[in-house]
């Protein structure tokens, strides 16, 4: 099975910005991209438009005519003043679909949700760099907030009730608690299990095409490395080169030109 990309792109506008209305903007952005997306609205952006894209293949999303269309959709969204005032919960969540991780492979999907997570939360800084967005309370770690939970005397007492001995003493994370709770999780964190997907909220949103193909081809190099090869031992460097990636390239050049490690 193709691995697709189900890509959401959430864009905020100035509250001062005047006409066209957000829902003209949607209407003329849907034409240009030539119905690849929808819009709808989205409590979390404000003043904005969350646009969802149909599941698209690699080879069909970096074809000459889809990056076209693309281009034209998004630059209508900067001469319409997309992004003036974004706030910090904009973000571009990509799905990857289950059925690759689920078929041709010797893992069971608690193993691949398990090994999604480990990269997102082992490598957080590195990807927090490469992503241009800190993980908050719209994209967080899973380590993170148990760790805020810990500290928290509330919730120690609820969790250590509720899990017995899987909190040492010393207030450390036993790792089989991260594995058993890894398909508990809400809406916001940074890679989350839906029905037919794995979502992966951790990049920053942008209206900069070549940016959205670098951050599909980031997820598309994970995905493709934790259904497929052993993590132990692989740094982010090697996982990121398991694919060619010419617009992942391109953008972390970009990035160690401004002097990002």
């Amino acid at each position: 099975p193709y691995l697709y990309y189900g890509m959401e792109v959430e864009v905020g506008f100035d509250v001062n910005r005047g006409t066209p209305s957000l829902r003209e903007i949607a209407k003329n952005f849907i034409h240009l991209v030539k119905g690849r997306a929808v819009a709808e609205s989205d409590s979390s952006v404000i003043n904005g438009i969350e646009f969802i894209f149909r599941p698209m293949s690699y080879k069909y999303l970096t074809s000459v005519e889809t990056v076209a269309d693309l281009k034209k959709g998004f630059a209508y969204l900067k001469s319409v003043g997309a992004f003036v005032n974004q706030p910090h919960s904009n973000g571009i969540h990509i799905h990857l679909s289950r059925k690759f991780f689920e078929n041709n492979t010797k893992k069971d999907v608690s193993t691949i949700n398990r090994d999604l997570d480990w990269v997102f939360q082992y490598f957080q800084p590195e990807i927090e760099e490469i992503a241009g967005r800190k993980y908050t309370q719209y994209c967080w770690s899973k380590i993170d907030r148990t760790k805020r939970m810990m500290n928290s005397p509330a919730m120690q007492m609820h969790e250590i009730a509720e899990y017995g001995n899987k909190f040492e003493i010393n207030g450390t994370l036993e790792k089989s608690y991260v594995i058993q709770n890894s398909n508990h999780e809400n809406h916001h964190a940074v890679v989350c299990q839906t029905d037919q997907t794995f979502e992966v909220r951790a990049f920053n949103s942008t209206i900069d095409v070549d940016t959205i193909l670098a951050y599909v081809e980031f997820t598309r190099n994970i995905a493709h490395t934790v259904r497929n090869k052993d993590l132990d031992k692989m740094n982010i460097k090697e996982i990121l080169a398991s694919k060619d990636s010419p617009y992942l390239d391109k953008y972390i050049w970009k990035l160690e030109r401004k002097g990002t490690k």
